[in-house]
């Protein structure tokens, strides 16, 4: 039932639900950390984990998100890529949560988890901007297709006024 009560596509709305209890002034206290409630976290991470307890998760939401969102925020330097980051651990703590066990406090796990998420995400939009600019490169290189046209007689006439070396290492090179 956790799976189904917390999906990647529902937990945005599902967090802007929670933002907007008066009890969980998320991101609107300029990260300040709000903490309610009398069950400490990892008795709510067990509820949560054991019952599926929506409650219990927007209780942790409430108290960790603007920690979270904070840490992305400096790592990725993105408020949108921060959002998506801070989404992205609270449904690896959605789906974690069985498996974490009382120790350490949950910020460390939490901290951790929004580290490796931020870089993570940091590589992929340097992926992405490098895969743009390629195509953007590749794209001012290819002459318009009336301009090759015209190209391509002359270009086999020129390879074949080279020496077969010559033509070797053209053909071998493009």
């Amino acid at each position: 039932t956790r799976d189904k009560t917390i999906s990647k596509c529902g937990l945005s709305a599902w967090l802007r639900r929670a933002s907007r209890q008066n009890s969980c002034p998320l991101l609107l206290s300029g990260g300040e950390l709000f903490i309610n409630g009398t069950m400490d976290e990892w008795e709510l991470l067990q509820r949560f984990a054991q019952q599926g307890s929506q409650d219990a998760f927007a209780e942790l939401v409430c108290r960790h998100l603007n920690f979270v969102y904070s840490s992305s925020r400096r790592q990725v330097r993105s408020p949108q890529l921060a959002q998506e980051v801070a989404q992205t651990v609270f449904l690896e703590l959605a789906r974690e949560a069985a498996r974490l066990k009382p120790g350490p406090p949950l910020t460390a796990w939490l901290y951790l988890v929004t580290r490796r998420t931020a870089l993570n995400a940091l590589r992929s939009e340097w992926r992405r901007q490098a895969r743009e600019h390629a195509a953007y490169e590749l794209s001012a290189m290819n002459p318009l297709p009336s301009v090759w046209e015209k190209l391509e007689p002359l270009l086999d006439e020129a390879l074949e006024t080279l020496n077969p070396r010559d033509r070797s290492a053209l053909l071998l090179r493009y």
